[in-house]
Order: C-alpha cells, then sequence, then structure tokens
C-alpha cells in the first residue's frame, strides 16, 4: 500500500514537471505574440495614416485633375467619366459623413 501511494506521489510530480513545462512554453510564447501584435498595430497605423493621405491629396487633386482631364478631351475629341469621388471620411469617428 505504501508503495503505491509513493507510486502515485511520483506520477503525480511527474505530471506537475510536465503540466509546468507547457505553462512555461505557454507563457513565453504568449509575450513573443504580444510583442508581435504590438508591431503589427504600428504597422497598421502607419498604414492607415498614409492611407488618410492619400485619400485627402486625392479630394485636393481631384477637381483640377477632372478640369485638365476634360480639356484635353474636347481638344482631342474624346471624352470619358471623371474620376471617382471618394466619400469623405470622419477620422476621429471613422464613419462617413
Amino acid at each position: 500500500m505504501n508503495n503505491n501511494l509513493d507510486d502515485l506521489k511520483k506520477l503525480i510530480l511527474e505530471k506537475f514537471d510536465i503540466i509546468e513545462k507547457k505553462l512555461d512554453l505557454i507563457i513565453e510564447n504568449e509575450s513573443k505574440n504580444e510583442k508581435k501584435i504590438s508591431e503589427i498595430k504600428v504597422d497598421c497605423q502607419k498604414m492607415g495614416d498614409h492611407i488618410d493621405f492619400i485619400e485627402d491629396t486625392y479630394n485636393v487633386l481631384q477637381t483640377p485633375l477632372n478640369y485638365v482631364k476634360r480639356q484635353v478631351e474636347r481638344i482631342i475629341g474624346s471624352s470619358s467619366k471623371d474620376l471617382k469621388v471618394l466619400p469623405i471620411k470622419d477620422k476621429e469617428n471613422d464613419k462617413e459623413l
């Protein structure tokens, strides 16, 4: 009976060691993933800022570009659709106005 208890204690300790090692791996991977997520967030913010810049630039240049396009088309005798109008967004709430 005492031998069975010792075997059971050994088995329990082995299982706890295995669980502890797995938990350590999980914690280590979690910290690596948090670092990757923070890097991705920075990159996404940069891309979002770039997209906002391009949209703002396009909205400013859209009317003059359409004017020039129509003048050239009038001279060469062809026509096509004007440049697409982009919706203006409220950057703070990320909603279209």
